[in-house]
């Protein structure tokens, strides 16, 4: 049955021009469903080490625990548990003998309570919970309810430029909803990519399976990949502009007369595209003026863990092969400059860094989602690496710099 909410909805979503006339047209999605191979990290942290790490996380979208909970001496602390667009805390407490119990802020209060604790079980022999939950927020007057699922397993990693595994959370927490667009004479499916039940966010993603190879939601470095801040996709020859659905219900195009520039791929053996971008100095200068030199793009956050355990291990090849004709070039997402600096003067970081929003010029043509990232570009300008460790960082460097 269609209620009254749903009807308000679709039509708010098709007729928002003056007159009634709508100039989009409506595909809808099929029911989400939890992308396995998306899987990213969560390191699990003592007290203290949390504690020291909560003191960087500001801003009115981070929910950091105030005091330490009444949990065992063995409990183990991390972030990144996103609920209604709020980053919150989580832990996890017992032994591999008796089991593990998972603890995550889903109230927003920077407490992790009894009530929020869920037993995790043991799934192809390692310890797992899954959460399933149902939010409510209410937008432009009208209150929606929505759907999140995410998986959490215990497990242990090496972090970029260390030696030894630490002991870390496996989150998948990627929903994916399915749907076709019917054009002129074009049929192509597409899948919608949300995070804890949101798929409208700038970062969100939109896979159209353009070159009709199938729709691929592993490689992001795809053409078909389509960020949400993107806003255009071109279909048999016709600019579209397109929006999402905040809950991922369906897709919505309108046709434009103003052409889509071609899309760089990103590809290993492209062109890197170029970008302006001015330094923390002052200094203005465009990717383009780096050519004849190698050059590690490094997209980077104060904040992000994975971040700064890899820094001086970018530190030392830059100062390696610096005289050789080596430049970096860190990208940062508009930290406050005095945390940069601080950052650049705690891990010795050298070359150039630059700050710029996430819709920025470089973070929009390199399709930047997550920090860290990086580009290894030649010294013609093509892109030698596009997904690199910072353990091989040296030896890509080292290859990519020899004399000719």
């Amino acid at each position: 049955m269609t209620t009254l909410k749903s009807v308000w909805w679709l039509w708010a979503f098709l007729a928002f021009v003056p007159g009634g006339q709508s100039t989009e047209q409506w595909f809808p999605t099929g029911q989400p469903q939890l992308l396995a191979s998306a899987e990213g990290l969560i390191a699990l942290m003592t007290w203290p080490d949390y504690a020291a790490l909560a003191k960087n996380l500001t801003g009115p979208r981070q929910v950091v625990l105030t005091e330490r909970p009444a949990l065992s001496e063995r409990a183990r602390f991390g972030v990144n548990f996103v609920l209604g667009g709020r980053n919150r805390a989580l832990a996890v407490d017992g032994i591999d003998e008796t089991g593990y119990r998972f603890y995550g802020d889903t109230n927003g209060d920077g407490r992790l309570a009894a009530d929020e604790m869920l037993p995790m079980t043991k799934v192809d022999g390692k310890y797992t919970v899954r959460f399933q939950s149902r939010l409510t927020e209410s937008l432009n007057s009208v209150t929606e309810t929505y759907p999140v699922e995410m998986t959490f397993t215990m497990d242990t990693a090496i972090p970029p430029g260390q030696t030894e595994p630490i002991p870390v959370l496996r989150r998948r927490g990627t929903t994916v909803r399915r749907g076709t667009v019917q054009v002129a004479n074009a049929r192509v499916p597409f899948a919608l990519m949300g995070h804890a039940g949101i798929y409208d966010q700038p970062s969100s993603e939109v896979v159209f399976d353009l070159r009709g190879r199938g729709i691929d939601l592993v490689d992001d470095k795809s053409p078909d990949r389509f960020l949400v801040r993107d806003g255009k996709v071109s279909i048999a020859g016709v600019t579209y502009a397109f929006r999402v659905d905040r809950y991922g219900r369906g897709l919505a195009l309108a046709a434009t007369d103003r052409p889509m520039p071609p899309r760089p791929t990103l590809a290993v053996g492209t062109a890197a595209p170029d970008f302006a971008f001015t330094d923390l100095d002052g200094g203005r200068h465009r990717l383009a003026d780096f050519r004849g030199q190698v050059v590690l793009l490094d997209f980077w956050a104060v904040w992000c863990g994975p971040c700064r355990a890899e820094a001086p291990a970018i530190a030392e090849v830059y100062a390696r092969f610096k005289p050789q004709g080596f430049m970096v070039i860190g990208i940062n997402p508009n930290d406050p400059p005095a945390d940069i600096r601080t950052f650049l003067d705690q891990y010795r970081v050298g070359g150039l860094t630059a700050r710029e929003p996430f819709e920025g010029p470089a973070h929009t043509v390199f399709r930047v989602t997550s920090w860290p990232a990086h580009f290894l570009i030649g010294r013609d300008g093509r892109i030698l690496a596009n997904e690199i460790q910072a353990t091989h960082l040296a030896e890509l460097v080292a290859a990519a710099i020899r004399p000719r």
